[in-house]
Formats: structure tokens, sequence, C-alpha cells
């Protein structure tokens, strides 16, 4: 069934009033994506479904509209209006992609002053609830560099070794130069080849650039590397 075709099969009883057929129609006409009305027909029938008593219908739209303000998906980008709807979504219920969001509105200072402290809660929360591998990198940032007013190594590595083994690439060189430079750990040539390898295995240059530069050092001497 064609998009136009599925549109027409919920739009009659989206029109009586039945919110699962509107929260319907908002993601025929949001995946359509053919031109811009159509995404503005999305964002007018999100917010009608936005007004259910059902709690799974009320929070996809009011996820998908604070996502849509956030992103300028439909209209232009508007981050008090995302931050509004984000944070009633997530209050409301722990919709994954909201509360990353979210998190990152509190990180950026965007729609709202920044707070790495309430960063880190929405963060925490998307890493333990959608396995997010971006939320586990910003959590690393946090406790790395003390943005909330606390340096802990040991929790950065953590969530560093789990973003990298979510696919984030830029954790994966992250970890190479840790071990490489004995930054926040003992000093591992051969922890940072394998960080590097995994790396320039998803195509990163800095990575395969890092291999190529420890292919001669001894591994079992530290502290060879010579900086230009």
């Amino acid at each position: 069934m064609n998009k136009d075709n599925e549109i027409l099969k919920y739009l009659e009883q989206a029109e009586k009033g039945d919110y699962y057929s509107m929260l319907k129609v908002a993601d025929c006409y949001f995946h359509k994506h053919d031109d811009e009305k159509s995404l503005e027909k999305a964002l007018h029938w999100y917010i009608r479904a936005a007004k259910s008593n059902h709690h799974i219908i009320k929070a996809d739209a009011m996820a998908q509209i604070g996502l849509m303000y956030y992103n300028g998906i439909g209209t232009p980008v508007d981050y008090d209006a995302a931050f509004k709807w984000l944070n009633d979504c997530v209050l409301f219920q722990r919709n994954p992609p909201a509360v990353y969001a979210l998190a990152e509105m509190y990180f950026y200072g965007r729609g709202t002053n920044v707070s790495y402290s309430r960063a880190a809660e929405l963060y925490a929360m998307t890493w333990i609830y959608g396995r997010n591998g971006n939320a586990a990198y910003r959590l690393a940032e946090i406790y790395e560099y003390g943005y909330d007013g606390e340096i802990d190594n040991k929790r950065a590595l953590d969530y560093y070794i789990a973003a990298a083994n979510h696919g984030h690439e830029v954790a994966m060189c992250k970890l190479g130069l840790i071990y490489e430079t004995g930054e926040i750990v003992e000093q591992d040539y051969q922890e940072a080849i394998h960080w590097y390898r995994l790396a320039a295995d998803c195509g990163n240059k800095f990575a395969a650039a890092k291999l190529e530069e420890l292919q001669d050092v001894d591994l079992s001497h530290p502290y060879q590397i010579t900086w230009s």
C-alpha cells in the first residue's frame, strides 16, 4: 500500500476524532517526506494526537512534535517549543528519543539553562532504557571533564567502553588515545591498537593513521611516541 492510500485509510477516522488514526495519519505524512507540506501536515496531526489520553499515543505524538521543533522538520527550529513538548513528554513517559533530545538541550542550553547534572540524569536514563551509544559517550565526557562538578575517571572509562561497544566510532578513537597516552589509565599500546583497529574498520581515517604510527613501536616499552 502506498503512502497516499494509507493516509486515506486512516484520514476519515482521524477527522471523526479517533486519536490512533490521527497518529497514523501523522506518521504517514512524516514518512512520506516528498515535500514540506507533508511535514507540516504531519506536525498538525501529531499536535491533534497529543490530546489523546492513551499514554502510548500521547507520548509518541509529544515526542515527535518536540523532535520536529528541535530539528526544524516541517517547521522552523524553535528550541522553546521543543523544550516544552519534550519536557512534557518525558514527565509523562520515558520515551528514549525524547529523553536523549531533552538531555542535549540541557547540555547545550537550548530552550533552557545549561544544567550538566540534569543532562547527566537524562543521558543515564537514555542509556538504561535505550542503550544509546551517544548517551554513553556524553556521560563519559561529563565524568572525564567534571562538567557537573565531579571528575570520575573510572566512570568515564566505563561509559567510553559502553559507547564503543555500541558502535560509537569516536568513543573507539578516544579509548585508543586513552590507552596510548596513559591519560586516565596505565599506558597499554596493545589495548590502544585494539580500539584504533575497531575504529579503522568503521572507516575512521584518524584511527587508521594512528595504527600506521604505532606499527613500528616496541609494544613492550611504553613512552616511545615522539610528538612533532
